[in-house]
C-alpha cells in the first residue's frame, strides 16, 4: 500500500498495456509496483524485476525490496539478465501518437527511435512568445507563418523584431520613408527630412542669393530666378555697392584695432624688461651687502680637537705585550717538552695530536682575535711573538715524534735548567 500511494501520486509510472498489440502482456514483464508494463527495466538482488524509476523512487522511503523485504540498495541494481531482455524488447507495441494518426507498429527496441522521428509527434514551437504546439509534419510549415518569428526592419535600420511587431515599428523607424509635405514626389527617410527642406527640395521657398534683397521663390524654378536676376540687376548692384563700402569700413577698423593691439604688446615686453633689470640690480646690490657684512666680522675661532695618545689606544705599551706573549709561549712549550718523556708510546701519540690541534689554535687566535686588541703601530710587535711561539711548539712536537721512535725513556732538560754537576 505504501508503494501503491507513491505511484498513485504520479512520480513514476510504467507503459501503459493497451498499447502492447498481444494482450494480455505476460506477468513477468509487468511492474510489481505500478502494475504496467516494465519501462527501463532493471534487476534486485533477490531477481525482481521493476521499473527504474520506481525501484529508485521506493528505495528512497525504504531500503528493501517491495516484494520480499530484502535488503536492497540502489547501487546493488542490476540490468535484466540477456534472455530476459531479448523477449521484452520483442513485445510489439503501438505508437505513442497512434490518437492522432500514426499507426506503426514495431518492437519496443525500436521504440525510441519512432517516437523521435514520428511526423505525428508534437513540437513545441522555437520562437520566444508562442505558446503553440504543433505536429512535426507541420512544425516548417508553422515557423514559415509564425506571428513570434523574427524578421529584420525592411527599411534597413539593422532591428530585429517579431513579425507581429513588425507593423509597430514600421511606423517609428528612423529609416521609413516619408513623402515631402512640397509635394516634390521624392520619398524622404524620415531622419533627413529637415535637410531635404532646407537643402535639396525644389519646391522649397528660398530667398534670393543677394543679401538685403526681399525676394523669395522655388529654389527648382529656373525662370522666376532669370527673370528676377534680369529685372532687380540695377536694385542688386546698388546693394553689392553698400555691402562692399561697409567691408571697406570693415577693414579699416580691423586695421586700426590691430595696430592698437601691437602697440599694447610691445609696451608689456618693455616693462617686462624694466622690471628683470631693476630685479637684477637688487640682488647684486643684496650680495655685495652680504660681502661687506662677512668682511667686517671675526673669524669664528677653531676649537682643538684632543687627538687620541698611544697610551689611551691600548692599556699597555707594545714591547710589554711582546715580551709577556714570549714568557707565556716559552714556559708552555717547556711544560709540554719536559712531561712528554713520561708517556709511554701510545700516550706520544695522543699527545701528538692534541699539539697539532693546539698549534691550529694558537694561530688563530694570534693573527685573527689578539690582532683586533692591538693597534696598528704595535701590530708590527706582535709578529715577532707569534712567530716564535708557533716555531717553538712545532719544535716541541718534532721533538716528541722522534722519542717515539727512539723509545727513549730518559728525562729531557730544558734549556734553561742546569744540574748540581754542571
Amino acid at each position: 500500500a505504501e508503494y501503491m500511494g507513491t505511484v498513485n501520486s504520479g512520480i513514476c509510472m510504467g507503459i501503459d498495456t493497451a498499447r502492447f498489440v498481444a494482450e494480455p502482456v505476460a506477468p513477468e514483464f509487468l511492474c510489481p509496483i505500478c502494475t504496467e508494463v516494465l519501462d527501463d527495466p532493471i534487476q534486485t538482488l533477490c531477481e525482481h524485476y521493476f521499473c527504474r524509476s520506481c525501484i529508485i523512487t521506493a528505495l528512497q522511503h525504504r531500503s528493501q525490496c517491495p516484494i520480499d523485504r530484502r535488503p536492497q540498495l540502489p547501487s546493488d541494481l542490476t540490468p535484466l539478465p540477456r534472455g530476459m531482455r531479448s523477449q521484452y524488447e520483442r513485445l510489439l507495441i503501438y505508437c505513442i501518437n497512434r490518437e492522432r494518426g500514426c499507426d506503426h507498429v514495431l518492437a519496443l527496441s525500436a521504440l525510441a527511435a519512432h517516437e523521435g522521428s514520428c511526423e505525428f509527434g508534437e513540437l513545441k514551437c522555437s520562437y520566444g512568445g508562442c505558446l503553440e504546439t504543433v505536429l512535426r509534419k507541420n512544425f516548417d510549415d508553422h515557423r514559415t507563418n509564425c506571428e513570434w518569428r523574427p524578421i529584420q526592419c525592411s527599411f534597413g535600420c539593422g532591428t530585429v523584431c517579431p513579425y507581429r511587431s513588425a507593423t509597430s515599428h514600421s511606423s517609428i523607424c528612423h529609416l521609413r520613408p516619408v513623402e515631402c509635405p512640397n509635394s516634390c514626389g521624392q520619398m524622404i527617410p524620415s531622419n533627413s527630412l529637415t535637410q531635404h527642406l532646407a537643402e535639396v527640395c525644389p519646391r522649397g521657398i528660398v530667398n534670393c542669393r543677394v543679401d538685403g534683397c526681399a525676394f523669395s521663390g522655388e529654389r527648382g524654378d529656373e525662370n522666376i530666378w532669370n527673370v528676377h536676376n534680369t529685372s532687380e540687376a540695377t536694385n542688386h548692384v546698388a546693394i553689392l555697392s553698400q555691402e562692399l563700402k561697409k567691408l571697406k569700413e570693415r577693414g579699416i577698423d580691423q586695421v586700426r584695432f590691430n595696430q592698437e593691439v601691437r602697440e599694447s604688446l610691445q609696451s608689456i615686453q618693455r616693462q617686462a624688461v624694466a622690471a628683470h633689470e631693476r630685479a637684477e640690480r637688487a640682488d647684486q646690490t643684496a650680495n655685495r651687502s652680504l660681502a661687506t657684512a662677512a668682511a667686517a666680522a671675526p673669524a669664528p675661532q677653531r676649537i682643538p680637537q684632543p687627538t687620541p695618545s698611544r697610551s689611551n689606544r691600548s692599556h699597555y705599551s707594545a714591547t710589554t705585550r711582546c715580551f709577556v706573549g714570549i714568557g707565556i709561549i716559552v714556559v708552555l712549550c717547556i711544560l709540554v717538552l719536559s712531561v712528554a718523556h713520561e708517556f709511554d708510546e701510545r700516550r706520544v701519540d695522543r699527545t701528538w695530536d692534541s699539539i697539532k690541534r693546539w698549534v691550529k689554535h694558537v694561530a688563530h687566535v694570534m693573527f685573527t682575535k689578539y690582532m683586533d686588541l692591538l693597534s696598528r703601530e704595535a701590530a708590527v710587535y706582535t709578529y715577532i711573538p707569534a712567530l716564535i711561539g708557533v716555531f717553538i711548539v712545532t719544535a716541541a712536537a718534532i721533538r716528541i715524534r722522534s722519542t717515539r721512535r727512539r723509545r727513549l725513556r730518559r728525562p729531557l732538560l730544558s734549556p734553561f735548567t742546569m744540574s748540581d754537576d754542571e
